[in-house]
């Protein structure tokens, strides 16, 4: 364990102006205020409330949030304007997704607030309560299980599948897998899956994996072939079939290695769910099974929804929430590529910001990160947590302007990246803990395609395959061809890494330059720098 505390902090909260000073910034706030916005307090209680009500205050709470895609009444017609404040009552779930189409101004922002009404944080929510769990009575209730007398079983609608996920007490459960793995984290994890020899590559170019004696129960429920692709990444099919030979499979987007052994899985299969916390969903059946983890388990099931998705709109505050539950859509891009984020900013907002947040069981196959901004302006994402994201990564800014800040957060057991900056012009990464990202991608922080002008400093990562990676643009630069620009300054960091393969800041080439790297604590079993 290290615990460092630098002077001058960036997570350290300055006290605010007093006296003189504190009046004179309130009297100027006041004044760049449009003359119609008089600030308002809205309250949103999801499970009491009524959008028919007024909504200003807790005893006439509405039901949904303005901005809600299924908002009725008076809460859909409420037009939030600068200054305006959304509570939502502490220690209720809401279930749905608010587009925000409304601004704020830089001194009187909207603010969306899960602390403000009540002692607990108001949870955002992205999973479907499902029935009372019953418990397996038989080997047929549980999809053919083996391990049927010690699971428990879910009446699902037959439209499920599998990468909607299962959620237990707002941790996402380990998706069935064979070979098994050890953890949720190691789903990606070549050297835990199934081999293709490389002599076998002629048919598996053919459509077949020549494994013979693959087992067949794994046929049973609705299973999901994973295929080690040629861009390091597993690409997914649920078109094949066993048989004593291989597996005949149809996967148009799978590139196989010709220089090495292929690597394959079968996740979701009912058999191999054969340890607590383990689940399989089979739409088809209309049953889920899953074995539990602890007593009184609350299940619910990916509805992929986004929390809140902004475009094109400045100065809107999001604070003080825990958003649980969240799962993307299919495993590749899609209609529906926004959902499993919490804050999604599609394009060219400005004045966002993401603080004081818990973010925890999050599951975006299609990598969409808990947080996303794109193409943003000023934006600030700090003092939030975000832990359980088994294929997830926390922050990503892209294409961005900026400048971006993202401080102080902390970010323990995830799969993929801590913080991501692809093609940023202007951005700071201070202040954050990350500890236990586990993905063979996981990364603490990526900075790829182009960055410029970006800070790295005062981070403590630790027990990350990739503590820090970057590369250049490779190509045409995102922002400016200027050799003499600089780039990317790290200093003042820890960070420590197990991975002998990697270094504890490693580079990938690609016209990478004008980086700065100094005064950091680096380990590594082999490379402290590896470029």
């Amino acid at each position: 364990m290290v615990s460092i505390m630098l002077q001058g902090s960036p997570c350290v909260r300055k006290a605010g102006p007093s006296g003189v000073a504190s009046a004179l910034a309130l009297l100027l706030a006041c004044a760049a205020l449009p003359a119609h916005a008089t600030p308002r307090i809205f309250y949103v209680h999801f499970t009491a409330g009524s959008d028919a009500a007024d909504g200003l205050s807790p005893a006439t709470a509405w039901k949904r949030s303005p901005g809600d895609l299924q908002a009725s009444g008076k809460a859909a017609a409420m037009r939030l304007m600068p200054g305006d404040t959304v509570r939502f009552a502490g220690g209720v779930r809401y279930r749905g997704s608010i587009f925000m189409k409304r601004s704020g101004t830089r001194d009187a922002p909207i603010v969306f607030d899960g602390s403000g009404w009540g002692s607990m944080r108001a949870v955002m929510d992205g999973s479907d309560q499902m029935p009372t769990p019953q418990a397996c009575k038989n080997a047929a209730e549980c999809l053919g299980s083996p391990h049927w007398a010690k699971l428990m079983r879910v009446t699902i609608p037959t439209k499920t599948i599998w990468s909607d996920w299962l959620f237990d007490n707002d941790t996402a459960m380990q998706i069935s897998q064979w070979p098994s793995v050890r953890r949720p984290f190691d789903y990606d994890d070549v050297n835990q899956l199934a081999t293709i020899p490389k002599a076998a590559l002629p048919q598996l170019r053919a459509g077949t994996i020549a494994v013979p004696n693959i087992p067949r129960a794994l046929t049973v429920g609705s299973p999901t072939l994973g295929l080690w692709t040629h861009t390091n990444d597993l690409e997914f099919s649920t078109n094949f079939q066993i048989s004593s030979s291989g597996i005949a499979y149809v996967q148009p987007k799978y590139v196989p290695y010709s220089d090495r052994d292929n690597k394959f899985t079968i996740m979701n299969a009912p058999a191999q769910v054969d340890g607590p916390g383990k689940f399989a969903i089979s739409g088809k059946d209309g049953v889920a099974i899953y074995w539990p983890q602890g007593q009184s388990p609350r299940v619910s099931i990916g509805s992929k929804r986004y929390a809140f998705q902004m475009a094109n709109i400045s100065h809107v505050r999001v604070r003080g929430f825990s958003f649980a539950n969240f799962v993307g859509d299919t495993p590749e891009f899609t209609p529906n590529w926004q959902a499993g984020a919490a804050v999604i900013s599609t394009s060219g907002s400005e004045g966002l910001q993401v603080q004081d947040n818990v973010i925890r069981s999050f599951v975006n196959l299609n990598k969409i990160p808990a947080v996303y901004l794109a193409r943003a302006g000023t934006s600030d994402v700090s003092r939030n947590s975000f832990t359980w994201m088994p294929f997830g990564t926390a922050i990503t800014v892209t294409q961005s302007p900026g400048p971006v800040r993202a401080a102080c957060n902390v970010i323990s057991d995830i799969g993929r990246d801590g913080v991501r900056f692809l093609s940023v012009l202007r951005g700071e990464i201070v202040g954050n803990r990350m500890d236990r990202l586990y993905g063979i991608h996981g990364a603490g922080i990526n900075l790829y395609l182009d960055n410029r002008q970006i800070t790295v400093r005062d981070n403590v990562i630790l027990d990350a395959n990739f503590p820090l990676t970057m590369h250049g643009h490779g190509g045409r630069p995102f922002f400016t061809n200027d050799s003499t620009e600089p780039a990317i300054r790290v200093s003042g960091n820890t960070m420590t890494s197990k991975n002998e393969g990697a270094g504890a800041i490693s580079s990938w080439g690609q016209n990478l330059r004008n980086v700065t790297i100094a005064d950091n604590v680096l380990t590594n079993p082999l490379f402290a720098i590896r470029f």
